[in-house]
């Protein structure tokens, strides 16, 4: 039996998402759109954090806009930050495709590059940029509080129209959101403390390593620091995260750690109340 296409990109996008951290990087929108990327073979995935307006959000703590061409272009991915930019009219277009089980609304919306419609059309002249045929476009709301959402863009970029996105690829998209949506909240909605501090690129790095299993020793050697540095690396990473070990932390970045809830008042005073046994 012949795969839909549709349950294909959102097999192969779900099966990544465990790659995405679900703590602050500075890195995090770039690692997202490499996720998003393996969509197509010739493809640019962006992924941007927005708020109400469509704009950056003001905190510092968001990460920057994120691009993955795929063959690399860096000159392509330049373009794709700006087109990126300008992306607020062509987020009033997108309609809701459906809710989580959260009352999340999801909206995405498939598009084709039509030089007809390019006066017209806010995201033609976006296609144009990319060398796109094609794209899907889906925001799902993270931060209920501060109106901040995720958006991604993926736009085709091959020479026939066999892989042209279509409305069913938006609705898998939107599927996909709720795993990727799930990550950033975890790193920047549930993030323990008042504020959310990004690990800065070598700190990813020894993150990364060390899901890896690989050693401190190893991990200096492979970075050209000391054994001394990395520790350094690590006592910031525990501090920003809120964690107290090596496990902790890469289980925190993995989503599945959940802090230890404090004790109830009185508890401590009821357990030693209870009469123990004698030894015998």
């Amino acid at each position: 039996m012949e795969t839909r296409p549709s349950l294909e990109l959102a097999t192969t996008l779900a099966a990544n998402c465990s790659s995405l951290p679900a703590i602050a990087t500075c890195n995090w929108c770039e690692t997202a759109a490499n996720l998003f990327s393996s969509a197509r073979p010739r493809c640019v995935a962006i992924v941007r954090f927005v708020d109400r307006e469509g704009d950056t959000p003001r905190e510092e703590s968001w990460p920057n806009i994120g691009v993955c061409c795929r063959p690399a272009d860096p000159a392509l991915a330049e373009s794709a930050r700006d087109a990126m930019e300008r992306l607020r009219p062509c987020l009033q277009m997108i309609p809701v495709c459906g809710e989580d089980d959260d009352g999340e609304p999801c909206n995405s919306k498939a598009f084709r590059f039509d030089p007809d419609e390019a006066a017209g059309d806010p995201m033609m002249p976006m296609l144009a940029a990319l060398g796109a045929r094609s794209a899907i476009l889906a925001m799902r709301q993270i931060d209920r509080a501060r109106g901040v959402n995720l958006c991604v863009l993926i736009a085709d970029r091959s020479t026939t129209g066999a892989l042209d996105f279509d409305d069913d690829d938006a609705q898998a998209l939107c599927a996909v959101m709720r795993l990727v949506a799930d990550r950033a909240v975890q790193a920047y909605v549930q993030a323990p403390g008042d504020s959310v501090a990004p690990l800065n690129l070598r700190e990813v790095k020894v993150l990364e390593s060390l899901t890896q299993g690989m050693t401190i020793r190893e991990i200096a050697g492979e970075m050209h620091r000391s054994t001394h540095t990395i520790h350094d690396y690590l006592k910031s990473m525990h501090r920003k995260i809120g964690v107290g070990c090596r496990a902790e932390l890469i289980a925190r970045a993995s989503g599945r750690f959940e802090p230890r809830s404090a004790p109830e008042p009185g508890s401590e005073d009821r357990r030693e109340s209870i009469p123990q046994p004698a030894a015998r």
